[in-house]
C-alpha cells in the first residue's frame, strides 16, 4: 500500500474575504477553522495589500498538515485530529523530502510547522473541542530550545547606532545620483530606530498616516490597529528631508521604490547594509557592523527598556507575549560581561 502524502492531497486555505465566524455548515471543516485562525490570529488584510512573510509560512503549514489529514482520515473533520495524527505528521515532516528542494525538512522548519500547529489548535480548542482533547498535547519539539540571543545594535561601547546613523547622513551628501535615494535610506534607519514596529508594519505605512509627528492607524502582527505611534524629532526630521529631497507629497506609501511602488523587505535590507558598508569602511573587521531590518526593532525596544522600564517596551512591541519580549530586551553578552568586571 502506497505511503500517503500530504501532496496527495492538497488543500488550499481560503482567507480572503470579511467574514469572521465559521458558519454551521462549516463547523466540522478543519480547513474553515484554519482559516478563521489566520485571519483573526495571524493577520491579513482583507483583500488589501500583501500577506506578510508570517502569514505566508502559517498557511503553508496549516495546509501542509491538513493534507497530511485528508490523506490519512480521508476529510477534515476536526474530530479526526488527535495525538496519534499530530505524531504521525511530525513522523512524516522528519522522513518526507521537500517538493520544493528535494531534501528532508530541516529541524527548523519542523518545528516551526510544529509551533504553527500547537498556537493553532489551542486557539480552535477554546472555540471548539476536540473530540480526544488537544490534539498537539504532549508533542515536543525535535531540538532543544537555545537560549535566545539578543540581536540589537551595540549603543555604548562600539557605538554602532551613531556611527550607523552618521554613516547614513554622510551618504546623503556621497549619493547624488538620482537611483540612489540616501535620503530615504537615512529615514527608513531612524524610524527603525525610533518606532520599533516590525519591517513589515513600516513598509505597509502610506504617507496619508504620517501626521507630522507620529504615524496614525498602524496596521500591526495580529491585524492590530494601533492608533498612534509618535516619533522623535530625528526620526520626524528624517521623514521630512526625504519627502522634500526625493518622495513629493504625492499620496501612496511611505517609502517607495524609483518606480512608485511599495519598497519590498529585500531593499530595505539592501539600504541598511549599504548604510554599514560606509560605517564599517574605516572600521577593523571586528567592529564591522552587521545589520538588517529586524534588528533595528530589537534596538528600539532595549534602549525604551533600559531609559523608560519593561512596560513601555512592551506596549510598543505591539502584540508581544510577556514570554516573547525577552528576546528583545535580555542583556547582550557584552553587557553581561561589563557588568560582571564592575561587581
Amino acid at each position: 500500500m502506497k505511503k500517503s502524502s500530504s501532496h496527495d492531497h492538497p488543500i488550499v486555505l481560503a482567507t480572503a474575504g470579511s467574514s469572521t465566524l465559521v458558519s454551521p455548515a462549516q463547523k466540522n471543516s478543519l480547513a474553515a477553522w484554519f482559516s478563521l485562525y489566520l485571519r483573526i490570529e495571524v493577520g491579513i488584510p482583507n483583500g488589501v495589500g500583501r500577506p506578510s512573510p508570517t502569514f505566508k509560512a502559517k498557511k503553508s503549514d496549516l495546509e501542509k498538515f491538513l493534507g497530511y489529514l485528508s490523506g490519512t482520515a480521508g476529510d477534515d473533520h476536526p474530530d479526526g485530529w488527535t495525538k496519534s495524527v499530530s505524531t504521525g505528521f511530525l513522523t512524516w515532516l522528519l522522513t518526507e523530502k521537500s517538493i520544493r528542494t528535494g531534501k528532508p525538512y530541516a529541524s527548523t522548519t519542523v518545528d516551526r510547522v510544529l509551533a504553527t500547529l500547537k498556537h493553532s489548535a489551542k486557539w480552535i480548542h477554546r472555540q471548539r473541542p476536540f473530540l480526544a482533547g488537544n490534539p498537539m498535547n504532549g508533542i515536543k519539539d525535535t531540538t532543544p530550545k537555545k537560549r535566545s540571543v539578543w540581536k540589537g545594535l551595540e549603543q555604548k561601547r562600539k557605538q554602532e547606532v551613531t556611527r550607523m546613523t552618521s554613516a547614513a547622513e554622510q551618504l546623503t551628501k556621497i549619493q547624488t545620483q538620482a537611483n540612489q535615494y540616501p535620503y530615504r535610506n537615512l529615514a527608513l534607519l531612524l524610524v527603525g530606530l525610533n518606532s520599533a514596529l516590525r519591517p513589515s508594519e513600516i513598509l505597509n505605512l502610506d504617507l496619508s498616516q504620517y501626521s507630522g509627528k507620529a504615524f496614525l492607524n498602524v496596521r500591526c502582527k495580529g491585524n492590530q490597529i494601533v492608533e498612534r505611534v509618535p516619533l522623535g524629532k530625528n526620526a520626524r526630521d528624517a521623514i521630512e528631508q526625504y519627502i522634500n529631497a526625493e518622495r513629493s507629497d504625492e499620496a501612496g506609501p511611505l517609502f517607495q521604490s524609483k518606480t512608485g511602488r511599495r519598497l519590498t523587505i529585500q531593499k530595505y535590507d539592501r539600504a541598511l547594509k549599504l548604510i554599514a558598508a560606509q560605517a564599517n569602511s574605516r572600521q577593523p573587521e571586528a567592529r564591522h557592523i552587521q545589520v538588517s531590518p529586524h534588528v533595528l526593532r530589537h534596538t528600539a525596544l532595549r534602549k525604551l527598556c533600559q531609559e523608560k522600564g519593561i512596560e513601555f517596551a512592551k506596549k510598543r512591541a505591539n502584540h508581544v507575549s510577556d514570554r516573547h519580549i525577552w528576546r528583545y530586551i535580555e542583556p547582550g553578552e557584552q553587557e553581561f560581561e561589563e557588568a560582571v568586571e564592575c561587581l
